[in-house]
């Protein structure tokens, strides 16, 4: 594999690990909201959007949701270590770093 085929590949990974990052936060965010923040979702309507932050996994009392923050707080470890390691740049992957 020539080096180009290889970083190719390596940022394609990268990149998926940012999207199944999300999803994982998303999965945390779901038991959360049918949790310590019920009644919160009650009030949300189909469609309605809020910007979740890592602070709301992290800061919660539900033992499995922050087992979920601390998967989503490795993942972006490990991401930032394979751009950093990897001298990734802004303009070679479908993110922002």
């Amino acid at each position: 594999m020539t080096n180009l085929k290889y970083r190719e590949t390596l940022i394609n990974a990268i990149e998926q690990l940012v999207d199944i990052n999300g999803q994982v936060k998303a999965l945390g965010i779901n038991i959360l909201m049918k949790s310590e923040l019920e009644e919160i979702d009650e009030i949300f309507e189909e469609g309605d959007v809020y910007d979740f932050k890592y602070n709301h996994l992290a800061s919660a009392q539900d033992v499995n949701v922050k087992i979920v923050a601390d998967i989503v707080k490795n993942i972006n470890r490990n991401i930032s270590s394979l751009i950093n390691i990897n001298n990734i740049k802004n303009n070679e992957v479908n993110f922002d770093i």
